[in-house]
């Protein structure tokens, strides 16, 4: 895993899931300036780790069990039986995310999606 991918998950992990307002100052330079349009008519915009501590206070004051969310992409060679059909033999490619809740440090719940269509679309015999 690359250093910007450690930092990434460290920000979300540490700041947003578990709250620590103390790891913002090793993750977030002083010109950080997020691109949420939306929150915006809800809060003011901010910048830099004062600006992510004060979102952050506000936000999980407001919502302080805010689960975890997770978009992923899958991508593999379809070479083996998937109920109902046979390999297609070539490569899919499926989206989705999943949103998790947690108690004490432990998966409580977990909801998601994910592309369905897309996916029987790829596993169909070509054409």
């Amino acid at each position: 895993m690359s250093t910007n991918e450690l930092v990434v998950r460290r920000y979300l992990q540490a700041v947003w899931n578990e709250g620590d307002g103390e790891a913002i100052a090793g993750l977030v330079d002083e010109r950080f300036r997020p691109g949420e349009e939306l929150a915006v008519l809800f809060l003011p915009p901010y910048e830099g780790p004062a600006g992510v501590r004060s979102r952050l206070a506000a936000v999980r004051g407001a919502f302080p069990d805010l689960p975890l969310a997770v978009a992923w992409t899958i991508t593999g060679a379809h070479l083996g039986l998937f109920p109902g059909y046979p390999p297609a033999g070539r490569r899919i490619t499926v989206t989705g995310h999943r949103s998790f809740r947690l108690r004490g440090g432990r998966l409580v719940e977990r909801h998601g999606r994910m592309s369905r269509l897309d996916l029987i679309r790829q596993l169909r015999p070509a054409e």
